[in-house]
């Protein structure tokens, strides 16, 4: 009775032989959008497979994909929890994005079949003025209730967003979990979960 939603996560290090590149060949065969392996300037390479498109600028037009609740491949989705859960995180983007425009609900509650799980699946749409910069975008947008939590330590960017930007400001994010992290034969990786009154 004392939060709305909290998102819980861990994080796995351990040693192992081997190579990021040998990791996401199999992750690549299991399915989703967005497959990443993106090395930084110190050596630390991240990497992961993720199914969540957030934020989608293409002109004046933006699209803010909403995933959460969550259930394993052949539950019932549609529970008081899941249903609460998507609701709480589709009222927060729209409040925030009310501000700038007119956002509409463009497609709500579809489900999202992946090979190992099943997501609640919504998209919030709205025109932009120019005057928007993606940066005040994604700090409207992200992190949204489906993975920000109060506990932050050793959770790095894990839950944040990667992608890209082209040249004409169009946007395109994904939210980074399902992923990993390797430097100097050292793996890290992280798991979440929405937990809501229900």
């Amino acid at each position: 009775g004392h939060i709305k939603k909290e998102v819980a996560y861990r994080r796995v290090d351990l040693t192992a032989g081997g190579y990021p590149s040998d990791i996401m060949h199999r992750i690549m065969r299991s399915g989703g959008f967005m497959h990443y392996c993106l090395t930084l300037e110190d050596g630390t390479v991240w990497f992961g497979n993720s199914p969540e498109k957030v934020i989608e600028r293409v002109g004046s037009i933006l699209r803010v994909n909403v995933l959460g609740g969550t259930a394993a491949k052949g539950q019932d989705l549609e529970g008081a929890k899941e249903r609460e859960e998507h609701s709480l995180i589709i009222r927060e983007i729209m409040e925030k994005l009310e501000e700038y425009g007119s956002p509409k609900l463009v497609l709500n509650r579809k489900a999202l079949e992946l090979p190992y799980a099943r997501h609640l699946s919504s998209v919030i749409e709205m025109e932009l003025e120019d005057e928007i910069s993606n940066e005040k975008l994604i700090d409207l947008v992200h992190p949204n209730l489906a993975v920000r939590g109060s506990n932050k330590a050793d959770r790095e960017f894990y839950g944040g967003v990667i992608g890209w930007e082209n040249p004409k400001g169009d946007l395109h994010l994904w939210l980074n979990i399902r992923s990993g992290k390797w430097k100097e034969g050292k793996y890290s990786f992280w798991a979440g979960a929405g937990i809501t009154s229900g």
